[in-house]
């Protein structure tokens, strides 16, 4: 996508925020950055639910804590399952509402978001684990879209392989929001040539990365599922990342790699706009976006 528009003010104005340099990410700090991040998440998560009409409910699946968002003024149009962000080592299902709300809204879908655990207390594959048996119920309840984000992004990829490998259904349709799909320490220590990302840096995703893989090759495709080969009759993709996302040159590699395998894959690369932009509701590009990934799930 080539824009030569401006940011909105409100984006810009977010770009010219100061920022303090944070400490390093490592098993002693995550909890610290955990704290940071769900007191800034859940203002945001609180927004969303009161702006949208939809109802959230705790329900345990299969073992799983998951949260449900369900819309709650019009007929569903199908259930997704939904992969939340954070590294592998922060986030939390409430703390994405923020996305969640408005995608049930917008798609008409019954949204379910796997509670999965973290890193460091719980690495690799524990996280595929969880997303596993949880995607394994809902299949036996019919077709569902899949839904991640960042990390959930990833985690979705994981479990798309897994489907191909042990004859799941596949689902139906997959929205990935910038995707972590580059786990491998080269990937992670590269920085973009377009502008600084403000949300993201290399050592915090080459500690993230550490923590969740741990001694396993991250070159593997479950951990970093850009290196998978994807197969013929993949389900049509969205993708959303910025022109400024630290992992914009693994997202466009992963939307290369699925088109090769002759899958439809719609990428949108957002014009100054950095990782998980949607996540930002006070800037009229995350509206915009996440209303075009509604549309793509209903349809």
């Amino acid at each position: 996508m080539h824009d030569d528009s401006p940011p909105s003010p409100e984006a810009q104005a977010f770009l010219d925020e100061p920022r303090p340099a944070a400490p390093p990410l490592t098993e002693e700090t995550a909890w610290a950055f955990r704290a940071v991040i769900r007191e800034e998440a859940l203002p945001r998560s609180d927004r969303a639910v009161a702006r949208h009409p939809v109802t959230i409910a705790e329900v345990e699946i299969t073992g799983v804590p998951c949260l449900t968002v369900t819309p709650s003024d019009r007929p569903s149009s199908g259930t997704a399952l939904y992969c939340f962000g954070g590294g592998y080592f922060s986030g939390s299902a409430r703390e994405d509402l923020i996305l969640a709300a408005p995608l049930a809204a917008h798609s008409g879908r019954r949204i379910v978001m796997v509670e999965y655990r973290l890193a460091p207390e719980h690495p690799y594959p524990a996280a595929l684990q969880d997303g596993l048996a949880v995607y394994t119920a809902l299949s036996a309840e019919g077709a569902f879209a899949l839904i991640g984000e960042s990390a959930g992004g990833n985690l979705a990829l994981a479990l798309m392989q897994r489907c191909l490998s042990s004859g799941l259904t596949m689902p139906e349709c997959v929205a990935l929001l910038s995707p972590w799909c580059d786990l491998t320490p080269e990937a992670a220590a590269r920085h973009n040539p377009e502008g600084v990302d403000p949300t993201l840096n290399p050592e915090l995703i080459q500690g993230a990365a550490r923590m969740f893989a741990g001694d396993h090759d991250r070159a593997s495709p479950e951990i970093s599922p850009v290196f998978a080969d994807w197969p013929s009759g993949l389900p049509p993709c969205m993708i959303t990342t910025g022109t400024r996302d630290l992992l914009r040159d693994q997202t466009v590699r992963l939307a290369q790699r699925l088109r090769s395998s002759g899958a439809r894959c719609d990428l949108r690369v957002h014009p100054h706009m950095w990782h998980v932009f949607e996540f930002y509701d006070e800037i009229p590009e995350a509206d915009r976006s996440l209303r075009e990934i509604g549309a793509f799930l209903k349809r």
